[in-house]
C-alpha cells in the first residue's frame, strides 16, 4: 500500500509545479512587457491545447478498449494501458490486430465458443450458413443437433418445469 503512494506522488507534485511554471512564465512576460502580444502569447497557448487534445484522446480511446475487451474477455486494463501509452493510433493498431474474436456462451454446455464457427465439432461437416445465421454460435449441424437432442431427451427423466401442466402432456 504504502508502495503505491510512493508511486503516484510525483503524479500529484509534478503536474501542479508544470501549471505553477506555466504561470510562471505568463505572469514574467506580462511583467517584461507592457502587456501580452498576440503572437508570442499564441504559441504556448497552442502548445497546451495540442497537449490537452492529444490526451484527452489517448484518454477516450483507452476508455473504448477497456470496454471492447471486457466484452471479449481479454485483460481490459493491460490493453487500455497500451493504448494510453504507445500514442493512442499505434496502440489501436496494436489492439485491432492482436484481439479475440466476440465468442458466446453455449446454452448447453456452458463452453464459450465461436460466432464464426463454421464446421460442426461432432462430424467436421461444414454448418449450412442459413443455420449459422439464424442461431448465431451454433457448433453442430442439422442431423447431430438432432441426435443430441435424442439423447438429452432419454437422459432427462424428471419435469425441468415443475408445472403440472407439463406433467398432463
Amino acid at each position: 500500500m504504502n508502495h503505491t503512494k510512493k508511486n503516484k506522488l510525483p503524479l500529484y507534485i509534478g503536474i501542479p509545479v508544470i501549471l505553477l511554471l506555466i504561470f510562471l512564465r505568463f505572469g514574467l512576460y506580462f511583467l517584461k512587457s507592457d502587456g501580452f502580444s498576440g503572437l508570442s502569447m499564441l504559441l504556448p497557448i497552442l502548445l497546451l491545447c495540442f497537449i490537452l487534445f492529444a490526451l484527452c484522446t489517448c484518454g477516450f480511446f483507452a476508455a473504448w478498449v477497456y470496454q471492447d475487451c471486457k466484452k471479449r474477455g481479454d485483460d481490459p486494463v493491460l490493453w487500455a494501458i497500451v493504448v494510453f501509452i504507445a500514442t493512442p493510433f499505434i496502440g489501436l493498431l496494436i489492439y485491432f490486430l492482436r484481439r479475440s474474436e466476440i465468442k458466446a456462451t453455449c446454452p448447453a454446455c456452458g463452453h464459450r465458443i465461436s460466432l464464426k464457427a463454421k464446421y460442426c465439432e461432432e462430424c467436421g461437416e461444414e454448418i449450412p450458413e442459413a443455420r449459422r445465421k439464424a442461431m448465431p454460435g451454433v457448433r453442430l449441424c442439422i442431423s447431430c443437433q438432432e441426435e443430441a437432442d435424442k439423447q438429452n431427451r432419454a437422459v432427462s427423466l424428471y419435469n425441468r418445469r415443475g408445472s403440472k401442466d407439463s406433467q398432463l402432456k
